[in-house]
């Protein structure tokens, strides 16, 4: 797909959150969301997955949901756009399997090696993907094994747990001892995450800057999200949105850091109906 060789392209870009969002949080599936997405394919309105999953999850999720579209990987830390999407050369870190990567953030090795570091000075029981089996990442977020063997495969940024209950002075003290290290530290749907100095508002205003000089005008854009990790890339859309979890609450941490639209109902149901008033709005 050549962009700028598709007149009728619209100047809508909506940014979404995966898990908890367009995902269901527990069983991933997104069949409520079917008629908004139904709907975006026939507006031509770009759907730019933005999530903590890897290069390779990301490509499974596109091909699940059609979508040829960029993404954005590892909550930010790494930004895919397929060869030949836009008319311009884009300056990238390496191709990968027919995709530009922009690297954004620090690099998985580094970061690795961080983590043990900072569970050593915040004195706090870490444990990373890198630290566990396939099979044991399956265990704990429900993934198939094969899935799960997509999501050990990292580039820019490590998810982690806590191995023992914790408070929040105690995440506090654990966000510090990475700040010190020049990383940052998100939580997420089921997750903490240690990334570079980048997150998904990061990667996604790299990502207008090429849509706006691709399509020589002005865009609005929208976000979609459910948890603190969203935050970023809420607080850089010109709309938006915070979706219910699954039991009906709202983070309220992230509301009140973003004036946010909220939807009525939860996860895929609410993302539905989120997309399709956006689609309606003139």
């Amino acid at each position: 797909m050549t962009l700028t060789n598709t007149p009728t392209i619209s100047r809508l870009l909506i940014f979404t959150d995966l898990d908890g969002t367009l995902l269901d949080h527990d069983t991933y599936d997104f069949s409520p969301a079917l008629p908004a997405l139904k709907a975006l394919r026939a507006a031509q309105v770009p759907l730019i997955l933005c999530s903590s999953k890897t290069f390779a999850e990301m490509q499974y999720w596109c091909k699940r949901l059609n979508l040829v579209h960029p993404f954005v990987a590892e909550n930010g830390g790494a930004l895919f756009i397929p060869q030949n999407y836009f008319d311009q050369p884009v300056a990238t870190a390496a191709d990968r399997d027919e995709h530009h990567l922009i690297l954004t953030g620090a690099g998985y090795s580094i970061l690795r090696a961080a983590l043990v570091e900072i569970a050593e000075r915040a004195d706090l029981p870490l444990t990373g993907f890198g630290d566990l089996t396939v099979e044991q990442i399956a265990a704990r977020t429900d993934l198939t094994f094969a899935q799960a063997r997509l999501a050990k495969m990292r580039d820019a940024d490590e998810p982690f747990f806590i191995n023992r209950d914790f408070d929040e002075d105690e995440v506090k003290r654990l966000q510090v001892e990475a700040w010190r290290k020049g990383l940052r530290v998100t939580r997420g749907g089921r997750f903490f995450h240690l990334t570079g100095d980048s997150d998904k508002g990061v990667a996604a205003r790299r990502l207008i800057e090429l849509y706006q000089a691709a399509l020589q005008q002005s865009i609005c854009t929208a976000g979609l999200g459910d948890s603190l990790n969203d935050l970023p890339l809420l607080q850089t859309v010109d709309v938006p949105i915070l979706v219910r979890k699954k039991n009906g609450a709202i983070d309220e941490n992230v509301l009140a850091q973003v004036k946010a639209k909220l939807t009525t109902k939860p996860g895929p149901a609410g993302w539905n109906e989120a997309v399709l008033e956006l689609l309606s709005t003139p």
